[in-house]
């Protein structure tokens, strides 16, 4: 069972590691309310990962409880943390941004939380893990649920997505709190499944925001008419430049335009010898201007 935590912690971290890289270069390029919340909240996770490999490797190969409770007091500080930012951030990704003076009851969360871990690690009482798990999922739930009911108040669609699928996930991992709950021992394995699961997420929202932005580019540079009769292209030489810049080929163009092969063999060559080209590719960023 040790091992398969392990594993987790790798995969998580791995996908941490790579959601983190994205975070930085969405966070240069994009000016939201909330991007400048997103590094810092996903290289204190990044930092839970490592935190909990190096537990699970202590447990497993070295033994030493001594670093074991290092390395536990240095992650319930880093979760310390992450109680107070992870709901002002959301607060400010649903546009309903917590006031200053709600940080006092965040903080408080968040000394409750250290205060229940360091007794637990002192005491190893099962009502003290039941509290911290319960304090914890509460603080986690109430930030899913501030996300549901301001969900059609965030404009942009990609963004409004990624939340839907993060409160889907989140539902779908309330078994796992449960056995987290029931079963103390599987309370960091927990961790590390909600965090990979949201890695993925994170991932995968970087993949789709990145991909729209290259899809805005590519509609920003198309071919238009006037473009191309700068060439001197007729209308119908313009016809076979756009089924070009779609991919097509040369057989699909003139099924396309009810002509035959060879008549579209000559329009690319008249329109190769007007624009000065040899290829496709340098047909089409000549004529976007590239």
């Amino acid at each position: 069972m040790s091992y398969i935590v392990l594993i987790i912690y790798l995969a998580s971290f791995a996908t941490g590691a790579m959601a983190l890289a994205l975070a930085i270069l969405y966070s240069a390029t994009v000016k939201t309310k909330w991007s400048k919340y997103i590094v810092p909240l996903q290289a204190v996770l990044v930092g839970v990962m490592v935190l909990g490999l190096l537990m699970q490797y202590a447990r497993l190969f070295s033994g030493n409880m001594t670093l074991v409770l290092v390395v536990r007091g240095i992650l319930t500080g880093v979760l310390a943390y992450f109680i107070v930012v992870f709901p002002w951030a959301i607060s400010q990704l649903v546009s309903q941004p917590l006031k200053r003076w709600a940080l006092i009851p965040l903080v408080l969360v968040s000394a409750l939380y250290v205060a229940l871990t360091v007794l637990d690690m002192i005491f190893k009482v099962a009502s003290l893990q039941l509290g911290i798990s319960i304090l914890v999922g509460c603080l986690y739930f109430s930030c899913v649920a501030s996300i549901w009911s301001n969900l059609k108040r965030i404009e942009d669609k990609l963004t409004r997505s990624f939340l839907l699928v993060f409160n889907i996930v989140s539902l779908s991992m309330i078994p796992v709190s449960i056995l987290a709950i029931i079963f103390p021992e599987f309370e960091f394995s927990s961790y590390s499944l909600y965090y990979l699961a949201f890695s993925i997420i994170m991932v995968t929202y970087f993949f789709n925001y990145f991909s729209s932005v290259s899809k805005e580019h590519e509609n920003s540079i198309a071919i238009t008419f006037d473009k191309a009769s700068s060439f001197k292209i007729s209308e119908r030489e313009f016809e076979v430049v756009k089924l070009v810049e779609g991919g097509q080929t040369n057989k699909e163009i003139a099924q396309a335009l009810g002509i035959s092969v060879n008549t579209v063999n000559n329009h690319l060559a008249n329109i190769f010898q007007k624009t000065g080209v040899r290829s496709r590719i340098d047909l089409l960023n000549k004529m976007r201007g590239l």
